[in-house]
C-alpha cells in the first residue's frame, strides 16, 4: 500500500491530472455515444419493420 504522501504526490502532478481529465472525458463521451447509436439503431429498425 502506498503512503498517503505519495498519494497526494499523484493529483498534485499536472500531467497526472490531465490524464485523468481525459479518462473522464472519454468515458463520458462513450456513454453519450452509446445512447444515442442505441436510439438511432431502435428508429432505424422500427422504420425497416414497417
Amino acid at each position: 500500500m502506498m503512503p498517503a504522501n505519495t498519494c497526494t504526490k499523484i493529483f498534485a502532478d499536472k500531467e497526472t491530472n490531465s490524464w485523468f481529465k481525459a479518462c473522464i472525458a472519454l468515458n463520458v463521451t462513450k456513454e453519450g455515444l452509446t445512447k444515442f447509436v442505441e436510439n438511432t439503431m431502435k428508429k432505424v429498425h422500427a422504420a425497416l419493420a414497417t
